[in-house]
């Protein structure tokens, strides 16, 4: 096999005469998820043609082609790398086969470019043992939920160390207890979002035939208690109606740059707003185009300022942006920037109402600093001013 690698790598660099290869090859783009080019052969095994359009790995294996990279570079930092790797996969009616990724030198993982071969097996019995010693010498050592379980059966048949710590047991009814999940005896593939012994997952079910007759639902779930936490924390801060944050996301935005100020120095600006004619907008064509007209300012708001400054609707139609490190003759051309986009997208709609903002810029800096409680006193009391 090794005179075979060292062609097929160079023919993984070259992307050509692949169809003169003696074996079932595919090029393999693993950050992309696709298959770049492929010989007769692999497409025969795989049962794809040519008119399938973009070929997507995930379509022929059990899991994510991006835990394969994981894995990879685990076992580099590791010092275990190897220029192959056994995977599971399968063709299109889910039949199993057995294929090696031959790695383009210890650093391919970088250039995520690499070869497939798929190795024939002489039954399908040997080709799924071939895929589960794949698949557990893959998820053995990864920090995911992994759970497979035979459905007509009611049996386990392989979890990682990673899930048996998670649920504190070795115990297989313990664990589909504890999991309840797994005896999915719909056939159908899900996909969804459940808390698992205090720890959010984002959960797979694939199920995939034996050659027995009976399936086996394979269940991966990936940690997202993070983006959980980030996503709750996201809602309380963010105003429904308009997608911009809220008035308290708004007043600790401005706490944490007059801190940054005080102790790095540097500057930020404030601009305070108004929308002006909400209410005739609300009066000559209903409650719902008002919500458009709040919706178009945060749009354009998005559109003009940087993704590191932020806007926030402080109640009603009162808005105030935060600009940072941005000087006060900048900001009032920003400002000037979204009333004039403002209008442009008033124009599409009506002929009786101009959407646009009444506005003013404070600047501060380490010559004028004050406490948050005054300064958003102050810039209450001007966005008050602008409607006199």
């Amino acid at each position: 096999m090794d005179n075979d690698s060292a062609v097929i790598r160079e023919i993984g660099e070259k992307f050509v005469y692949i169809n003169e290869i003696p074996l079932a090859v595919g090029i393999i783009d693993m950050s992309a998820n696709v298959i770049l080019k492929h010989n007769d052969k692999f497409a025969g095994m795989l049962k794809i043609k040519d008119n399938d359009g973009i070929k997507k790995l995930d379509d022929f294996t059990v899991y994510s082609f991006s835990d394969i990279a994981k894995q990879m570079e685990i076992t580099k930092n590791n010092e275990l790398h190897t220029n192959t790797m056994m995977i599971p996969i399968c063709d299109k009616d889910k039949n199993p086969l057995s294929a090696e990724i031959i790695i383009k030198g210890t650093e391919s993982i970088k250039g995520d470019i690499a070869v497939m071969i798929i190795k024939e097996m002489a039954d399908n019995h040997a080709a799924e043992e071939a895929n589960r010693k794949a698949f557990e010498n893959i998820y053995e050592k990864m920090p995911i939920l992994v759970f497979i379980h035979n459905i007509e059966e009611n049996s386990v048949i392989y979890t990682n160390k990673y899930t048996k710590k998670l649920l504190k047991t070795e115990d297989d009814e313990e664990m589909m207890k504890k999991l309840s999940i797994g005896n999915n005896k719909s056939g159908e593939n899900k996909s969804y979002e459940k808390m698992i012994s205090g720890v959010w997952f984002q959960v797979s079910e694939t199920i995939m035939p034996k050659s027995d007759g009976t399936h086996i639902n394979i269940v991966v779930g990936a940690d997202v208690t993070k983006n959980k936490k980030e996503e709750q924390k996201q809602n309380t801060s963010v105003d429904s109606a308009t997608g911009t944050f809220n008035r308290i996301a708004g007043f600790n935005c401005v706490k944490d740059n007059l801190e940054r100020c005080s102790m790095y120095g540097g500057m930020f600006s404030i601009c305070y707003l108004g929308l002006n004619d909400l209410k005739k907008v609300n009066d000559l064509h209903g409650r719902e185009a008002g919500d458009k007209y709040l919706r178009a300012l945060s749009e354009v708001v998005k559109s003009v300022v940087r993704k590191s400054d932020m806007i926030a609707r402080m109640g009603g139609d009162e808005f105030i942006i935060v600009l940072q490190e941005c000087p006060e003759v900048t900001s009032q051309r920003i400002m000037g920037t979204i009333n004039e986009r403002l209008g442009e997208m008033s124009s599409k709609l009506y002929n009786d109402c101009v959407y646009s903002i009444s506005y003013g810029v404070i600047t501060i800096n380490e010559e004028n600093m004050m406490n948050v409680e005054d300064l958003m006193e102050t810039v209450e009391r001007k966005i008050y001013d602008l409607r006199m």
